[in-house]
C-alpha cells in the first residue's frame, strides 16, 4: 500500500519536470538566438520542442533556420508550425507568409502560391498586400522562366570552394579575391561580450563556423589559394570582398571590429550589436605593402553596416550598400562622389527601381557600363536574384536561369557569381557564368493540353491612340484547368505594362473567362483566379494594382458556339480559355 500511495505522487512531479525542462532548453535557446548564435538555437529549440511540442518552440526553430538560410529546414519546420493550432491570428498569417517564402526558395511554385494567398485571406494579417502580390507575380515569373531557360551556361568553379561559404570571386590583374568561412590556422582567442556570451575570434557564433576571410589565388588554381596576410588586411573578425582601383593602387574592402557600447555609470551590459564597416588602403605600387586602414565616411558600427563596395573604373564613385537611417528595406544600395581632394561628398540613395522594401545587395558595373545588384524585392526566382540595368533610366531586369535560381544568387562579377543553390560543395559557392554566344531561340513550353496554335502565337497590336472602353488587343490564354501565366503570354503582358508605365492616366479592367467544361461556378472561381493572376503578374512589373481591377466571367462570353453540349475541338475551347483587357475610366 505504501508503494502504491507514492506512485501518483511520483507520476504528478514526472509531469511537473516535463513541461519545466523544456521552458529551461527554450530559455537557453533564447539566450543564444538574442546574441545571433542560430546555429547553437536551432539545435536547441528542436530538443524544446521533442519536449513540448507548442507553436512557439516550433516557431523559433523554423526562425533560426530561415536565418542560417537553410531553406529545406525552413520549410520542414514552418511546415510543422503551420499545421499547428494558433491563437494569434497575424502571427499565423506572417507563419504561413514564411512558409511561402520556403517553399519559393526550394522551387515549390503552386505550393508556395497557396501559402500566399492563404496569407492574404487570413484574418489578421498585416503582411502588406502589395508584398504578397509581389511574391504571387514572382511565382508565375519563376515557372515561366524555367520553361524556357536561356542557353547561357553555369558551372562550378570547383578550385575555388569548399565544403563550407565561398563568395564573391573578383578576378583583376591575373589574381582571384574571394572570402570563405573555411577553417584557418588563425590563432584562437575567447572574448567576453554584452550580456556574458561568448564572442570567439575562432568561430562566428551565427553559423558556428570560421569568421569570413579574404583568399586569394591565380585564375582558380586550388594549390594557389592561401590567406589574403597583407597588413592586416583580414582582421580577428569578419573580412568582406574588396573592390581595386583600375590600376590596383587603391583597396576598398568590408571588415567586423570589436566595438564596445557606451553605458552610463553602474548600468549593466546588454546585448547590441555590431555592423559591418567599409575600410580604404593604398600603395604606392603592385608590389609594396599596403598602409593603414582608413574608415570610410559612413561607418556607424553601433548603429548601421556599410558594405559591398564597389569603386567605378574611373574611381569617382563608390556605390555600397546600407541599412542606415532613411533606408527603404532591409539594405538599400546608395553611391557617393569623390571630392578633388579626396573626400567622399554626401551619399545618394538610388532609386525606386532598383530600391525595393526588400534587400538589396552586391552592386557591380561591367567594362559594358552594364549595371548589377541583387535583390529580393523585385520579381525574380526566389530569394536573392541577379538583376541587370543597362542605364540609369532602364529598369532592372532578371536574366532568368540559369543564372538565377530559386535560392539566394549574388555578387555578379563579369564571369563570376555566387550562389547557394542545390548540388554545390558548400553553403554558398562560387559559380562561373558564360553568356551563350547568340540569343538562342527559346522553346514553346508544352501544355497540358493540344492548344490552337493561331490562338498562341499571334502577334500583338497595341493600338495608339487607345480606344477607351473597348479590349485592347492584348489577349492571354491558358492551360485547361490552370491559371499560371504561361510564357507567350508573359511577353504579352510585358508589352502592355510598358504602355501602362508610358500613359500613367490609363486605367484597365482585366476580365477572364473559361471554356464550357466543368460545372458553371467552379468555371466563374477559375475564371477570377486568371484575372487575378495576370494582375499580380502586371503589379510584379511595377504597375500600381488601384490603376487595374480583374472580374472572372467564367463560362458566360466564350467567343465561339463551344458552349454546354456543344462538341468542340481542343482548339475552339482553347479561344475560350483567355483574359481580355480594356481600358476604362477611372
Amino acid at each position: 500500500m505504501k508503494l502504491f500511495n507514492k506512485l501518483p505522487v511520483f507520476i504528478i512531479c514526472a509531469l511537473c519536470v516535463q513541461p519545466a525542462t523544456a521552458q529551461y532548453i527554450a530559455r537557453e535557446a533564447a539566450a543564444k538566438a538574442e546574441v545571433y548564435h542560430y546555429s547553437s538555437a536551432a539545435a536547441l529549440y528542436e530538443k524544446a520542442f521533442r519536449k513540448r511540442g507548442t507553436p512557439a518552440n516550433a516557431r523559433a526553430v523554423a526562425e533560426a533556420y530561415r536565418q542560417l538560410r537553410n531553406y529545406p529546414a525552413a520549410e520542414e519546420w514552418y511546415g510543422r508550425l503551420v499545421a499547428l493550432p494558433e491563437q494569434d491570428m497575424a502571427q499565423a498569417a506572417q507563419d504561413a507568409c514564411y512558409y511561402g517564402l520556403a517553399l519559393q526558395q526550394n522551387g515549390k511554385y503552386e505550393a508556395a502560391k497557396a501559402q500566399f494567398n492563404r496569407c492574404r485571406s487570413m484574418p489578421g494579417n498585416n503582411v502588406p498586400a502589395a508584398l504578397l502580390d509581389n511574391y504571387i507575380a514572382s511565382c508565375d515569373s519563376a515557372v515561366a522562366w524555367q520553361q524556357a531557360p536561356r542557353a547561357d551556361v553555369v558551372t562550378n568553379a570547383g578550385a575555388l570552394n569548399s565544403m563550407y561559404t565561398d563568395w564573391g570571386a573578383l578576378q583583376q590583374n591575373g589574381q582571384l579575391y574571394w572570402v570563405s568561412d573555411r577553417p584557418s590556422s588563425r590563432r584562437k582567442h575567447f572574448l567576453k561580450f554584452s550580456n556574458g556570451n561568448p564572442v570567439r575570434t575562432d568561430r562566428y557564433g551565427w553559423t558556428a563556423n570560421n569568421y569570413l576571410q579574404l583568399y586569394t589565388g591565380s585564375n582558380g588554381d586550388s594549390a594557389s589559394t592561401r590567406l589574403y596576410d597583407h597588413n592586416g588586411i583580414n582582421s580577428l573578425y569578419h573580412t568582406g570582398m574588396p573592390t581595386l582601383s583600375k590600376d590596383g593602387l587603391e583597396m576598398f574592402f568590408t571588415r567586423t571590429r570589436y566595438v564596445r557600447k557606451p553605458r552610463k555609470f553602474l548600468e549593466k551590459d546588454s546585448a547590441y550589436s555590431i555592423h559591418i564597416e567599409t575600410y580604404s588602403v593604398t600603395r604606392t605600387n603592385d608590389s609594396s605593402a599596403w598602409g593603414t586602414p582608413v574608415p570610410f565616411r559612413y561607418n556607424h558600427p553601433l548603429d548601421y553596416s556599410v558594405g559591398d563596395p564597389f569603386l567605378t573604373a574611373d574611381g569617382k564613385r563608390l556605390y555600397f550598400v546600407s541599412d542606415m537611417p532613411g533606408t527603404t528595406g532591409g539594405t538599400d544600395i546608395y553611391y557617393t562622389e569623390r571630392e578633388p581632394g579626396g573626400a567622399w561628398k554626401e551619399a545618394v540613395k538610388l532609386g525606386p527601381d532598383v530600391n525595393t522594401p526588400g534587400q538589396e545587395r552586391s552592386p557591380y558595373i561591367d567594362e559594358n557600363g552594364h549595371f548589377y545588384f541583387s535583390s529580393d524585392g523585385l520579381a525574380g526566382m526566389g530569394g536573392l536574384d541577379i538583376y541587370m540595368q543597362e542605364n540609369a533610366t532602364g529598369r532592372p531586369v532578371n536574366p532568368g536561369p540559369p543564372l538565377n535560381s530559386p535560392a539566394d544568387d549574388f555578387y555578379f562579377m563579369s564571369s563570376y557569381f555566387t550562389s547557394n543553390r542545390p548540388g554545390g560543395k558548400g553553403s554558398d559557392d562560387i559559380y562561373r557564368y558564360a553568356k551563350a554566344a547568340a540569343p538562342a531561340p527559346r522553346p514553346t513550353p508544352v501544355p497540358a493540353e493540344k492548344t490552337d496554335t493561331a490562338a498562341t502565337t499571334e502577334e500583338t497590336k497595341i493600338p495608339d491612340p487607345l480606344p477607351v472602353e473597348q479590349p485592347i488587343r492584348i489577349i492571354i490564354y491558358y492551360d485547361f484547368d490552370k491559371w499560371n501565366i504561361r510564357q507567350n503570354a508573359a511577353r504579352d503582358l510585358d508589352k502592355l505594362a510598358a504602355v501602362l508605365k508610358e500613359k500613367p492616366e490609363m486605367y484597365i479592367r482585366l476580365n477572364a473567362h473559361t471554356d464550357a467544361r466543368g460545372p458553371k461556378a467552379y468555371n466563374r472561381q477559375l475564371s477570377q483566379k486568371r484575372a487575378q493572376s495576370a494582375l499580380n503578374y502586371l503589379v510584379g512589373k511595377g504597375i500600381d494594382r488601384s490603376r487595374m481591377t480583374a472580374h472572372g466571367y467564367g463560362e458566360e462570353k466564350p467567343v465561339n458556339g463551344c458552349t454546354d453540349g456543344v462538341k468542340c475541338t481542343e482548339g475552339q475551347h482553347q479561344q475560350n480559355r483567355r483574359t481580355e483587357f480594356e481600358v476604362v475610366n477611372k
